[in-house]
């Protein structure tokens, strides 16, 4: 039987490969950003302009030009990693998207397709909906309020031919705020692990939260389903269904990440103090 990207015995078999070669010798320390990490992208389309999810004392919004939405699913995801990275390693905060979009999509670990639903069109969308999202972030303590305003971009020219080289190419410089983000707390995540769980956008959330949380963690937390459900999934009708939905995707990344420590109690999840997957 013919082996998919979406099966267990693939996931297996990329967690034992994972498990033998280190991130680190194997070239595939990637990294993404705290803010990033904090709060999650939409999994599905949901056709609106403006977007929040909360983290504690802490809402952040989403906000994007209606005519063109929100981002979501596993492609703004990719692209949000490959950019905090190259941004990273080169201390840069312009950055050299490639020629064609073919090369691009390759670099960030998918295979390309054609057509109207194909990869290489659903690419183009998502950088185009991301590269035109902002964030804002409120938090409420006390008889005090903070905001902050982050936008990805300070400008983007994405001018991708499908396979041909031409005199175009596709470039992108990162707003102050992004950047400086980056700068000061990029998490170290391994790649492979990413694009193994391309399918599954939670999965990429909860890999990435999990390592962030482990690396300041020092005594046994408790997180409510409801705070779990506000952070990653506020688009499901009912909590049983978000819990599903979240155990399923935990369990994926706990092949790749066996390390990490928890316990599902029925009021939420207890992450136990254990070591970031990047070692520190």
């Amino acid at each position: 039987m013919k082996t998919t990207k979406r099966s267990e015995k693939f996931l297996i078999d990329m967690a034992c490969q994972i498990f033998e070669t280190s991130a680190k010798e194997a070239d595939c320390i990637s990294y993404t950003s705290k803010i990033l990490v904090s709060t999650s992208l939409p999994c599905r389309n949901l056709n609106i302009g403006e977007f929040s999810r909360n983290n504690g004392h802490t809402r952040f919004t989403i906000h994007a030009p209606i005519e063109i939405g929100i981002p979501y699913g596993t492609y703004p995801r990719l692209l949000l990693i490959w950019i905090v990275t190259e941004a990273k390693k080169h201390k840069t905060r312009e950055i050299y998207l490639g020629e064609t979009v073919t090369e691009f999509i390759r670099n960030i670990g998918k295979a390309g397709s054609g057509g109207k639903t194909g990869s290489l069109t659903a690419l183009r969308e998502q950088a185009k909906r991301l590269f035109t999202s902002t964030i804002t972030t409120t938090c409420n303590k006390k008889n005090t309020t903070s905001i902050r305003n982050l936008s990805f971009a300070k400008d983007a020219s994405i001018i991708w031919k499908p396979n041909s080289k031409s005199n175009w190419s596709s470039t992108l410089t990162l707003s102050e705020s992004f950047y400086e983000d980056i700068s000061q707390s990029a998490i170290p995540i391994d790649m492979r692990v990413v694009q193994a769980c391309s399918h599954y956008p939670l999965a990429i959330d909860i890999y990435c939260w999990l390592t962030y949380r482990n690396f300041g963690l020092k005594r046994p937390t408790v997180i409510t389903w409801q705070q779990l459900a506000s952070q990653f999934g506020n688009t499901y009708s009912e909590q049983r269904h978000f819990k599903h939905k979240f155990l399923k995707a935990l369990y994926r990344v706990h092949l790749f990440y066996p390390d990490a420590k928890f316990m599902e109690l029925s009021r939420g999840l207890c992450l136990y103090p254990s070591p970031t997957h990047i070692p520190k």
